[in-house]
């Protein structure tokens, strides 16, 4: 499944189209996040959980941490 999504995800750069990934297309830009690296014709759509994971995988950001003051 992550194969054909990862090709889907190429042709529809390829061909320069408008893509919408949720779900399984998320897990997928999760763990190779160069698949949509640039694409700026690309939306992603995750939920809450979703984007915390896709947020510690490419970010590299703690969305759960208390923000720290600035004084």
């Amino acid at each position: 499944m992550q194969l054909a999504a990862k090709v889907a995800i190429a042709q529809a750069r390829k061909r320069g189209t408008y893509l919408v990934i949720d779900a399984d297309g998320l897990f997928l830009v999760q763990n190779e996040p160069d698949t949509v690296k640039g694409y700026n014709k690309c939306v992603l759509t995750p939920n809450v959980v979703e984007f915390e994971r896709l947020c510690k995988s490419v970010v590299s950001i703690d969305t759960l941490a208390a923000p720290s003051r600035v004084t």
